[in-house]
């Protein structure tokens, strides 16, 4: 998997690879609100992991993982909002050390899921 030319994900086992298209192909984009919230990279990565860990209930409106097994298997989590500027991301390659952010023009992450199909 590669963000903005970076490579984020590079360990692939053949038989996880159809898994791992069949979860982003389904993948309820759409359905997903736009939620401008005015939080950190840091504060929305640590909300997401909690939520989908099972550690709190707190969750942000329209916050969804986008970690398939293979790449939390292997530490790398991935976390997407829609907002009204664009489509933000924030993720780790190493269980949450280090966190990245990116913003990429509204609908990207649809258009590169229909890709897929």
């Amino acid at each position: 998997m590669y963000l903005k030319g970076n490579r984020l994900f590079g360990v692939v086992d053949s038989f996880e690879l159809r898994t791992i298209l069949s979860f982003y192909s389904n993948v309820p984009i759409s359905d997903l609100i736009v939620n401008d919230v005015c939080i950190s990279s840091i504060d929305l990565y640590k909300n997401a992991e909690n939520y989908f860990t099972g550690d709190s209930d707190d969750h942000i409106d329209g916050l969804f993982d986008m970690s398939c097994t293979a790449m939390g298997d292997n530490g790398y989590y991935l976390y997407f909002i829609k907002t009204s500027i664009g489509d933000r991301l924030v993720w780790s390659i190493n269980d949450g050390v280090e966190i990245k952010e990116t913003i990429l023009p509204s609908g990207s992450i649809l258009e590169v899921i229909h890709d897929l199909n």
